[in-house]
């Protein structure tokens, strides 16, 4: 599988956010949102749909919030522990 091109990846996300602000409108009742689904499912990989399962389940709160996790120093080249 090649990489999605700027445009896929744009499509996918998009995609993703009208799924997602879907289901926050109707968390009473997901099925409202089944074409939304569809095509998020349809314009992104399907390892990518099935990675964001675990953080679409996660608390809103922490959602957006990859400024707040911490990086491991040993990863940073050049940034001394």
């Amino acid at each position: 599988m090649s990489a999605p091109t700027m445009e896929e990846r744009k499509a996918c996300w998009g995609a993703r956010d009208e799924f997602w602000q879907c289901l926050d409108r109707h968390a009473d009742d997901a099925s409202k949102c089944e074409k939304l689904r569809l095509s998020f499912e349809s314009r992104c990989p399907q390892q990518w749909v099935s990675s964001r399962r675990p953080l679409r389940s996660a608390p809103r709160s922490s959602r957006r919030s990859n400024q707040s996790v911490p990086v491991p120093a040993r990863w940073c080249r050049g940034v001394p522990e």
